[in-house]
């Protein structure tokens, strides 16, 4: 038995996007043998270097030979996802993340056209921004730094000596954390004394000034309000300094038990 099969571009193109290179949409006849009930259709994905979003198009079939009928899905729908970089410009997606107490992962997406990436520093919102680190590729190990103190990073892609506009700029907080993954660990004094040290690190850095912390030692039980007066100077600090605001597990904590959650939450939104 054969079917005949068709394309139908939805977002995508035939002849630029799928298909024959610079033709029209794609048919034909798929043969099933007796007894088979499965074949493939080959329609060509044409690469290119665009940057586009995902896009698609369908495929249908219909005239079945021999008497036979189709079953109810007689139609697919094919993603193309989008694997292109962007054009050259500022490099999307940056993020800098604190992996110690010396050293930050700075990391983006690549853009068309980069020879380069340099990566920028500041210790405040206010700058200045220094030239720190060059890569050829998305990525950067940064040293050097002191411990819990907030830098401000951004990158930029070069073309031989022409710069993009800078990135996003991300905030890394060079605090060591007790428990790196507190994942079903009892929450402690030290955890909330190691946030309270690296939030007060992040105002630094929006200018904020130090937040008075209610303190907590050993054998103190912790409770939502300690929860919540970090989240509120955090929030302030990641405003002042342009950042996104956090989504945080329970927000509203009225007689939810304090977990490790929360102090990861808290801890992403600082390193």
């Amino acid at each position: 038995m054969t079917v005949r099969y068709a394309t139908s571009g939805v977002s995508a193109t035939p002849g630029f996007d799928y298909g024959d290179r610079g033709g029209g949409e794609t048919s034909g006849h798929v043969l099933f043998p007796d007894g088979v009930s499965v074949a493939i259709i080959e329609v060509p994905i044409l690469d290119d270097n665009v940057d586009e979003p995902d896009e698609t198009f369908t495929v249908t079939l219909s005239d079945p030979s021999g008497g036979a009928t189709l079953g109810a899905t007689i139609s697919a729908t094919v993603t193309i996802e989008d694997d292109d970089n962007p054009p050259f410009g500022a490099p999307p997606n940056f993020m800098a993340i604190a992996s110690g107490t010396t050293d930050v992962e700075a990391s983006w997406e690549p853009v068309n056209d980069a020879t380069s990436y340099e990566v920028w520093r500041a210790t405040s919102v206010n700058g200045p921004y220094s030239l720190v680190a060059t890569s050829a590729g998305p990525f950067v190990v940064i040293n050097g730094h002191s411990a819990n103190t907030t830098y401000l990073f951004k990158v930029r892609a070069m073309n031989g000596a022409t710069p993009s506009g800078f990135s996003n700029i991300d905030a890394a907080t060079t605090t060591l954390f007790t428990d790196v993954s507190p994942s079903g660990a009892k929450v402690k004094a030290i955890h909330i004394t190691e946030l309270q040290t690296a939030i007060n690190a992040m105002r630094a850095a929006a200018g904020n000034g130090s937040a008075s912390f209610t303190a907590v030692t050993t054998g103190t039980t912790i409770l939502a309000a300690h929860i919540t007066q970090l989240r509120t100077e955090l929030n302030a600090a990641r405003t002042a300094l342009s950042l996104p605001a956090i989504t945080y597990t329970d927000n509203s904590r009225s007689g939810v038990v304090i977990k490790a959650t929360h102090i990861t939450d808290l801890r992403g939104g600082v390193q």
